[in-house]
């Protein structure tokens, strides 16, 4: 994605900022702005910018639109915020990421790498004029664990399969201070806090969330994490049942019901001297595991006879 930007002279004579963004939107609909905001011609003095700007062959049937007159934005607040998700849209789209939107979860990016599944989330809000970027989160599931630990939980009757889906195994949040008590936020009120907003986002995602999902997504890391119920295994997972479960769960796909086992008592032990309510929740969840798991291993091993 290229973007341009350069003052250019509107048809009532105004100073207009215009930017160009290739690849995105068909030429026709730029044409179109221009006609509503009464800048005809303005569309084709962007593109022949960008021809000579960019000093290569950029076709002009795709090119995306954006100007400002009298130093107020054209953008509503809606406009502003798809625009943002677009631009964020197309770049982490070159790294495999798709993004989902739900009413209650909000806005997530996704990519699927066989059995783990990658999470981005973020809170995109339009508050008055301005639209507000926080609460970036990645986070990272393993599926056949996640399955597991799910089949043998208590559910609220509210609690459906697309909720269970949205589990992670693993996350952390982007753009906290070290101390944890405050969080970075961006307010886009026009173009250019929009596109200042979608690179800090972006390197911060880059520099910060990739090598998480990066280093987190070996199931060897993960497993070193679950295992453990230090300061890292919290920041990571924050309740001491869920890291529990997935441990758990994790050891009896990879190493088999003994060393599971083993887990399991070296995670009971740790809550039964943290706290007794947690005990029982995985205790009665790990006693269905077994049961289950046990029964389905020896009716599926081969006969020695």
């Amino acid at each position: 994605m290229t973007v341009v930007q350069r003052p250019l002279e509107g048809n009532r004579g105004e100073r207009v900022i215009a930017s160009a963004s290739f690849d995105f939107v068909k030429f026709e609909q730029v044409q179109h702005s221009c006609v509503q905001q009464e800048w005809s011609g303005l569309a084709d003095q962007v593109v022949v910018f960008a021809h000579k700007r960019l000093k290569a062959t950029v076709s002009p049937n795709i090119c995306r639109f954006t100007a400002y007159r009298g130093g107020a934005t054209v953008l509503s607040p809606t406009d502003l915020k798809k625009r943002f998700l677009t631009l964020l849209g197309e770049t982490l789209k070159e790294e495999g990421f798709t993004m989902t939107r739900d009413p209650f979860y909000g806005i997530s990016f996704v990519r699927d790498r066989g059995d783990v599944r990658h999470f981005f989330d973020l809170g995109v809000t339009t508050k008055g004029n301005a639209v507000e970027i926080d609460n970036l989160f990645v986070g990272i599931r393993f599926d056949t664990v996640e399955r597991k630990v799910a089949a043998y939980e208590d559910h609220l009757p509210f609690v459906t399969d697309k909720d269970l889906a949205r589990r992670r195994t693993l996350g952390f949040w982007l753009g906290w201070s070290d101390d944890g008590f405050s969080r970075q936020t961006w307010k886009i009120k026009d173009e250019r806090s929009l596109l200042k907003a979608l690179k800090e986002v972006t390197d911060i995602f880059r520099t910060t969330g990739t090598p998480f999902l990066e280093k987190y997504s070996s199931p060897e890391e993960a497993m070193r994490v679950l295992a453990a119920d230090d300061q890292e295994a919290r920041r990571l997972t924050v309740l001491d049942t869920n890291r529990a479960k997935r441990a758990i769960a994790m050891t009896l796909q990879s190493e088999g019901v003994g060393a599971a086992l083993d887990m399991k008592n070296s995670k009971l032990a740790f809550l039964r001297s943290s706290n007794n309510d947690h005990y029982i929740e995985v205790s009665n969840w790990a006693n269905k595991l077994f049961a289950t798991g046990t029964n389905q291993m020896t009716a599926s091993a081969p006969s020695t006879e």
